[in-house]
């Protein structure tokens, strides 16, 4: 059964400059790792990020938890995306992937969860993560169950 995962980046500064080049913060990096080791024994052979610099190191970072280390590919149209550039990322997942994982920006990952699992997300966090699981890769261009979601955000 493949797995779909969606997942926000993680906080992310925001001291001045361009928004594009946002580091993540001492405590994103953190999350990251903790979504990265909560996401370890999946078999997640191919990663999929935004191309801004917070998604990027939020993509690497999940990866160098994983026991599987896909390369990560680098996705422009994920940067600003609208939920359509997200379908065309999957799509291009290749048929004999048994995990993939997908990073990117508010609002949009939201709404692309929403729009997969055809129910109304109320909250996705930085670093919030969206696991599906389902028969095949032909299932992703429809309605997918619901997907377990969770936030690697630490509580005090």
């Amino acid at each position: 059964m493949p797995i779909l995962i969606f997942a926000r980046h993680a906080h992310a500064s925001h001291e001045p400059g361009p928004d594009y080049d946002r580091p993540l913060t001492g405590e994103g990096r953190d999350e990251a790792r903790r979504a990265g080791e909560f996401l370890a024994d999946l078999p997640i052979d191919s990663a999929i990020a935004s191309s801004a610099r917070r998604t990027a190191e939020t993509a690497q970072l999940i990866i160098e938890q994983l026991n599987a280390q896909p390369e990560l590919r680098l996705d422009d149209a994920l940067y600003q995306a609208q939920v359509l550039d997200w379908r065309e990322a999957v799509a291009t997942i290749p048929a004999e992937s048994q995990a993939a994982i997908i990073v990117g920006h508010n609002p949009t990952v939201a709404d692309a969860v929403a729009e997969f699992s055809g129910r109304p997300v109320e909250k996705f966090r930085p670093s919030s993560i969206a696991v599906f699981e389902f028969d095949s890769w032909d299932d992703a261009a429809g309605i997918l169950p619901q997907p377990q979601i969770r936030d690697f955000v630490q509580r005090a």
